[in-house]
């Protein structure tokens, strides 16, 4: 599969999990990860990791949101009861590049 299919905005995809990597969360820290697909009003909230030593957050997108997208965009909320704060490495979009369908 050519990585090259996922940026191409005009050919359809279908978003299947998003998975964030940070720093071991401290007691009182917490990641909160959350999608638009298509320029959508609105955020899809996929949940809050909040365990103290947790590392990854991987979190499925339901096939009831209608998950096939031309675009995305993803966002991260930090949320903290101490002094430091979560540190976010880096955000995955893990996708179907739909190769298999003939429609463009």
């Amino acid at each position: 599969v050519s990585q090259s299919r996922y940026g191409v905005v005009w050919r359809e995809k279908e978003a299947i999990n998003l998975v964030a990597n940070f720093l071991p969360l401290n007691s009182g820290e917490g990641v909160d990860i959350k999608y638009k697909i298509n320029r959508e009003d609105n955020w899809h909230n996929l949940g809050s990791v909040t365990t103290s030593g947790e590392t990854v957050a991987r979190l499925t997108i339901p096939a009831t949101s209608n998950a096939r997208y031309n675009e995305y965009q993803v966002a991260v909320d930090l949320s903290t009861s101490t002094t430091t704060s979560p540190q976010v490495i880096n955000v995955t979009l893990e996708s179907n590049t739909l190769d298999t369908e003939g429609r463009i």
